[in-house]
């Protein structure tokens, strides 16, 4: 009986074994395969993270570009300005002239701008009036 029972736990054992051997196989392979699927995981984010990294720079060359564009746009834009102001100054003083002719002329232009204010004014009366009339 103790003959068998040997034979018998013998033979439980080698299946035991098998199994177990089975199993460490089979995790070893499994833990291979999720090594294998990290990596690749791994890749996948480097390149996800690169091209979100070329993204970003390229945007922010955009941007830069577009910033350099709206201050040059500035730039100008001052610089018109401060032509249209020297040039109306001028006008308006006659910054070529002797003072007496600047005198003069500054009471000219002063006199013109008053009366184009004038004319303004008397056409927007008579349009009024004509509003009124209409209605």
């Amino acid at each position: 009986f103790a003959q068998n029972i040997s034979t018998h736990t013998k033979e439980i054992k080698k299946e035991v074994d098998a199994e177990l051997l089975t199993l460490k196989n089979n995790f070893i392979e499994g833990h291979e395969g999720l090594r294998h699927e990290t990596r690749a995981l791994q890749q996948e984010i480097s390149k996800l993270d690169g091209n979100f990294t070329a993204a970003n720079l390229s945007m922010a060359r955009e941007l830069q570009g577009e910033r350099e564009k709206m201050t040059d746009m500035q730039k100008s834009f001052e610089e018109e300005l401060q032509k249209k102001v020297s040039a109306l100054k001028q006008w308006l003083t006659g910054t070529n002239e002797s003072s007496e002719d600047r005198d003069h002329l500054l009471s000219r232009r002063i006199a013109q701008l008053v009366r184009a204010n004038e004319q303004i004014a008397d056409d927007l009366a008579g349009k009024r009036d004509e509003e009124r009339k209409i209605q």
